[in-house]
């Protein structure tokens, strides 16, 4: 049986933990298993947290980050929920643990935003690609698991203005055909798929169809890296997305 952990904390972010984990769930078709890892004291949030979703909570003593990473790699397990961390007030500040799992766990780690509310499953996932294979590799069971799972997949490449396909005077024609063809050689199994199109920096393009698509889930494939330079976007797209972010080792 596949399931999925998500670790929650004693902390008004546990509702919204696994309201992610058990809409994220039923796209995965995997059971969700609730952890809590504390060095000391109670967990009666994360208690009462679990117990209003009618799920049973494991708490175990320890270090998170040894806990969580050791679960995450059980051969069942098909992905890791986290939170990111840092209180309302300083919104989208990665927590150290949260940091140290997305960049070494092997396994597609979901983040929650602080303040994340679920009002439901995921009816819509929004996937961007950069038009390399890397990134098509790294999304195509995300994409093969929404076809399956019929929910909606918004396909999103964000297009640099230095470096735009050159088409005709038959504008609309041209778009739809070199959109066509995008999909059919990224996300061939995408066959619910939408293609947006924008043009300007990634994060801010990735943004927008977000904000315009209304999608429940961002999926990323990235490089788990996070040091000065590297994975810019990502960041970026971690402190604004307002939705779970599925993170996918590429």
């Amino acid at each position: 049986m596949r399931a999925i952990i998500a670790a929650v904390g004693d902390d008004p972010a546990a509702p919204g933990v696994i309201g992610a984990a058990v809409a994220v769930g039923r796209l995965f078709a995997a059971d969700v298993e609730l952890l809590n890892v504390r060095e000391d004291g109670p967990a009666a949030a994360a208690e009462a947290a679990a117990a209003a979703a009618g799920l049973t909570l494991s708490t175990l003593p320890g270090d998170p980050y040894v806990a969580l990473s050791s679960a995450a790699e059980r051969e069942d397990v098909v992905a890791l929920v986290v939170a990111t961390g840092g209180a309302l007030d300083t919104g989208h500040r990665l927590a150290h643990t949260t940091r140290r799992l997305i960049t070494s766990v092997s396994k597609p780690v979901v983040v929650v935003p602080v303040g994340y509310a679920a009002s439901g499953g995921i009816a819509r996932v929004l996937v961007p690609l950069d038009g390399t294979p890397a990134s098509a590799a790294a999304l195509r069971g995300t994409v093969e698991m929404a076809a399956e799972a019929e929910v909606e997949i918004v396909l999103v490449h964000v297009l640099d203005p230095a470096n735009l396909p050159a088409f005709g005077d038959q504008l609309a024609h041209e778009v739809r055909t070199w959109s066509d063809a995008f999909v059919a050689r990224n996300a061939p199994t995408a066959h619910n798929a939408r293609l947006e199109l924008r043009v300007g920096e990634p994060a801010a393009g990735i943004e927008e169809a977000l904000r315009e698509s209304q999608a429940d889930l961002l999926a990323l494939g990235w490089s788990r890296e996070l040091t000065e330079g590297r994975a810019a976007v990502v960041s970026e797209l971690l402190a604004a997305a307002g939705v779970p972010v599925l993170l996918t080792p590429a």
